[in-house]
């Protein structure tokens, strides 16, 4: 393939000098060029702008390996207008037979399409050094018109460049057995849902009930908007304030406890019922406790012993009533009670796994194979916790030259049990 630029330009017509730029045509990036055994592999994506070229119009784009002495001219890649292609051949057919020999159709795209280029070619010593550009050849019907290269990689360093160990069956074992991590989701203000003497319905404009349900509310869309999370149990308490009967406060906690399930399933329906655990905390006496506790109630020294020493079944509510001719207990009702009639225990508790989906894996795995190591650490970025992946972010930043990040992935690596990190380690020290 050498010298074909040279052959085909002297066959065409006229240069033409030119001062403009390559990126009013493309764009590259993830650029990488690796020495793997005998080989050079070079890869980078390649974007075609929209408006790269017109009707008539087609770009011959030749990455070129050089130095002061040598020139290794790679596959090149065509990018045609809509008649540009037929341009294109009608010209080649005019070439002579060895120069049609040498000519590569691997390469093509058109305005506003990306492609991955990949090409391996026999490693001479001169590589060592050499840089990567890109020659650019502008052609219609009637005139052709050559860039300047346009440089990709000043110099190459293949010296620095090592083939990692690395392998896909032990991330893909580590990955299997990788456990998931159980959190409970931390409120910044705990929401309270408050109801009405004897009611369960939730009313959304009584008290500070709405700040609460929308509390509740991004809470769950937060956790969910990760795909590694998974809501494991929404645990709700369903309470009621001590005043009236017994029996029929527990059946009050019971209704307020599902009355707050069914509101949060009508908001998000994909949680079904084994979603949801709830509890009957029946009368809120620890709550009332705590109320009178962090107040200046009258009598609260003598209020605090009776709620600590005398249990509910033991008469506690008619010893409260009695206390003083009542006038205690009227003061709770009136200034506590009212805060106690919630379901006002609600704790979601979720899964996070730091495994990735199949896409991602399999990006993953592309990126590595193409040595795309930029790339790969974008998708990697939201799985640094898992293990599996240590050895392999830790040859990301070693091949992109962050030395520090890469002895630390692979010390984490090696700690974790990774034999090829021990190895790869070795290159940097």
């Amino acid at each position: 393939m050498k010298s074909i630029t040279l052959l085909i330009l002297s066959l065409f017509i006229t240069f033409f000098a030119s001062a403009q730029k390559s990126n009013i045509y493309f764009n590259t990036s993830h650029i990488s060029a690796v020495k793997i055994e005998n080989e050079l592999h070079a890869s980078f994506r390649l974007k075609v702008n929209k408006k790269a070229t017109k009707r008539n119009e087609y770009l011959t784009l030749i990455p070129t390996l050089r130095d002061s002495i040598h020139r290794e001219e790679l596959y090149p890649i065509y990018i045609s207008g809509k008649k540009g292609e037929l341009i294109r051949y009608r010209k080649q057919l005019n070439f002579p037979t060895e120069i049609k020999s040498n000519l590569s159709e691997k390469f093509k795209a058109k305005n506003n399409e990306e492609i991955q280029y990949f090409i391996s070619v026999p490693y001479e010593s001169w590589m060592t050094k050499s840089s990567l550009a890109m020659d650019i050849i502008y052609e219609s019907c009637c005139k052709t018109v050559v860039y300047p290269s346009d440089p990709m990689i000043q110099t190459l360093n293949l010296n620095k460049h090592i083939l990692p160990y690395y392998s896909f069956s032990e991330i893909d074992s580590a990955i299997q057995s990788e456990g998931v991590e159980l959190k409970k989701w931390v409120f910044s203000s705990f929401p309270q849902i408050d109801f009405e003497q004897g009611q369960w319905n939730i009313n959304p404009i009584y008290m500070e009930n709405l700040i609460s349900l929308n509390q509740i509310k991004k809470a769950i869309e937060s956790i969910q908007s990760n795909h590694l999370n998974n809501i494991h149990c929404i645990e709700i308490i369903g309470l009621s304030s001590p005043e009236g009967n017994t029996k029929l406060n527990s059946e009050l906690g019971e209704k307020r406890a599902i009355a707050l399930k069914d509101y949060i399933q009508a908001e998000f329906p994909e949680l079904k019922n084994n979603s949801f655990m709830l509890l009957n905390g029946h009368e809120n006496w620890k709550g009332l406790e705590e109320l009178i506790l962090s107040s200046e109630m009258p009598q609260k020294k003598d209020i605090l012993a009776m709620l600590k020493n005398i249990h509910p079944d033991d008469g506690l509510k008619d010893k409260l009533k009695s206390y003083q001719n009542g006038y205690a207990y009227m003061y709770m009702v009136h200034n506590y009670f009212p805060r106690l009639r919630n379901a006002c225990s609600l704790s979601i508790f979720y899964t996070t796994s730091a495994n990735p989906g199949i896409d991602d894996l399999e990006k993953i795995k592309n990126y590595l194979k193409a040595h795309q190591y930029n790339a790969c650490l974008s998708v990697l970025e939201k799985y640094k916790t898992n293990r599996a992946f240590w050895n392999i972010i830790g040859i990301c930043y070693m091949m992109t030259d962050n030395r520090d990040k890469a002895i630390n992935y692979f010390q984490k690596a090696i700690n974790a049990g990774s034999k090829e990190a021990v190895l790869n380690i070795e290159y940097i020290k």
